[in-house]
């Protein structure tokens, strides 16, 4: 669950470091990767608290109160990936090999 975290932290650094050198996209991106990471962060202490509340007590309710969090912390990573949208909104990617790897 915690195993992609230090890609969005690394991630977060790697554009603050730059951040003054971004168009106002760019930073806009900055900034919701900043929210996403927290709110990712902040629903991974939550899964574990109910986790281990949920394991220690069995209270009735506690286990899908961690399963909710489970799916913010699987949709906010989403939504953090997909901000790669204002970061590459206007470039173009082109897959293709060299005409002399082809073989006829």
């Amino acid at each position: 669950m915690i195993t992609r975290n230090p890609f969005l932290i690394t991630r977060l650094y790697l554009i603050y470091k730059y951040v003054f050198k971004f168009s106002l996209q760019e930073v806009k991106s900055f900034r919701w990767k900043l929210r996403l990471f927290l709110f990712n962060v902040g629903c991974c202490l939550a899964a574990v608290y109910f986790f281990t509340r949920h394991n220690k007590f069995c209270e009735t309710g506690v286990y899908t109160l961690f399963a909710l969090c489970e799916y913010l912390v699987v949709f906010s990573n989403m939504a953090f990936h997909m901000t790669a949208f204002w970061d590459f909104g206007s470039k173009e990617v082109i897959v293709a090999t060299p005409p002399e790897d082809k073989r006829y």
